[in-house]
């Protein structure tokens, strides 16, 4: 569930990270690790977070540079009307060939002429609307990188939120452990407990510590890979300064999830493939049947060799032509304009698919919240019982009614127990951040009132 986007290797992938945060829970279930040396610590809150991948992700950096081109497209499409301007110059020598007739006019000459050209076709209005379209088909597609790194950045961080309560549940375990292994260690000393119960205290103590480690250098590659999606040096260490909300909202959209599809950004994108595909079509429909204009003027002048003077002649043309191949079915323009055609009702099905998506993913996101809201209460009730059992179990150990091995594993219950309910409340947040980025809402909005952090 690690989000990292499409950025050019933001981070680890949004599977990849759900993988990670698995293998981390599940050797969390029974120790923890020494914490590790310390250099130079960031101190990161979530919107300053969100502040630093808006300034230096690389994504964003990259859809910024490809709007602002596609915005100056569109600025100078009047260039469409632009003449062809041509300066050219002719250094002509004329001489006598062994054996033939001296020419009637010898020496070296010096010529320059200017002109401009201009071509109108009656599809240069619709090329202009395109150079629009694209324009803000662009300013849409950077719209959408922002709200994905907004997501990713604030997936990331609450999955390292989770992985850094996860440790410290862990570490509370270690310390349970440890006090247990010494509680065995003083009654083998004082007779009242077995070689083989000392034994068993000291294993379940440092058994998992290997795993522990390993998680805790996991979760420092995910630090510096949160790093990389911020757009700063992933160097040192990172101290994430929020909590995740402990009373979370239940799901209650201001309307019905169907009536968000035509804000998403799929459906969007799709209408603006529809619209260009539409206006390729007009625009070639009128360059394969509508008369082309040219117009062109140019001046010359020669013999420069006797000095500069004024232009010696000057030509205007206009040329009209009006192309017939698009009349004949089986040519080359037949074929283009059929092809044109068929864009246009591809781009229809393809907006419809993507409307027909969206509201499955919505749908589904939205029932999926649902359940994940309820596992939250699940999940605190579980944990209750766990702690509960695990107070009676050492009750009992302490009585001689429960063994060593039967007290260990109401411990170890605990500890997944608590993870089961750390991971159910960062699921739910995380499944909120991914409806309210689909619907194109705040998490506030996605909840009905102020979210809280």
């Amino acid at each position: 569930m690690r989000r990292a986007s499409k950025l050019p290797r933001r981070g680890r992938s949004r599977y990849g990270k759900v993988a990670s945060f698995a293998f981390l829970v599940a050797s969390l279930c029974s120790g923890a690790a020494s914490e590790p040396a310390r250099g130079s610590v960031t101190r990161l809150g979530l919107e300053e977070s969100l502040a630093r991948a808006r300034e230096g992700n690389a994504s964003l950096l990259s859809e910024r540079l490809a709007a602002s081109v596609a915005q100056e497209r569109a600025r100078y499409s009047w260039n469409a009307f632009l003449p062809s301007l041509t300066l050219g110059g002719t250094l002509r020598n004329v001489h006598e060939l062994a054996g033939s007739a001296p020419p009637s006019r010898g020496g070296t000459s010096l010529e320059v002429s200017a002109g401009l050209s201009l071509t109108l076709t009656a599809g240069i209005p619709e090329a202009r609307r395109q150079s629009g379209l694209a324009r803000d088909a662009a300013l849409l597609s950077l719209s959408n990188a922002e709200s994905v790194v907004e997501r990713d950045v604030k997936t990331a961080y609450y999955l390292l939120l989770a992985d850094r309560d996860a440790l410290e549940l862990a570490e509370g375990d270690r310390a349970l452990a440890n006090r247990q292994a010494e509680y065995v260690r003083k009654n083998y000393e004082s007779g009242l407990a077995s070689e083989l119960e000392l034994l068993q205290a000291r294993y379940a103590a440092a058994a998992n510590e290997p795993k522990i480690d390993e998680a805790r250098r996991a979760y420092r590659q995910a630090c510096r890979e949160f790093a990389i999606l911020l757009g700063i040096e992933p160097t040192g260490d990172i101290e994430l300064t929020d909590t995740l909300e402990t009373n979370p909202r239940p799901v209650r959209l201001p309307d019905p999830p169907g009536s968000y599809v035509e804000r998403s950004y799929s459906v969007r994108s799709a209408r603006y493939a529809l619209e260009t595909a539409k206006s390729e079509r007009r625009a070639g429909l009128l360059v394969q049947r509508a008369p082309t204009v040219s117009l062109s003027e140019s001046v010359g002048v020669s013999n420069l060799e006797d000095g500069p003077r004024a232009p010696d002649y000057g030509t205007f043309s206009l040329s009209v032509s009006i192309p017939l191949n698009g009349y004949i079915a089986g040519s080359r323009e037949w074929l283009s304009a059929n092809e044109r055609e068929t864009a246009v009702l591809k781009a229809g099905i393809a907006l419809e698919r993507a409307r027909r998506e969206t509201f499955l993913l919505v749908q589904g996101l939205v029932e999926r919240l649902e359940g994940r809201y309820r596992s939250i209460d699940l999940a605190a009730m579980n944990e209750r019982l766990a702690a509960r059992a695990y107070e009676l179990s050492g009750q009992g150990y302490r009585a001689g009614l429960v063994t060593q091995t039967e007290y260990d594993g109401a411990r170890q219950r605990l500890l997944e127990a608590r993870l089961a309910a750390l991971t159910a409340g960062y699921n739910y947040k995380i499944g909120v951040i991914e409806l309210a980025h689909g619907l194109g809402l705040t998490e506030a909005e996605v909840c009905g009132g102020e979210a809280g952090r």
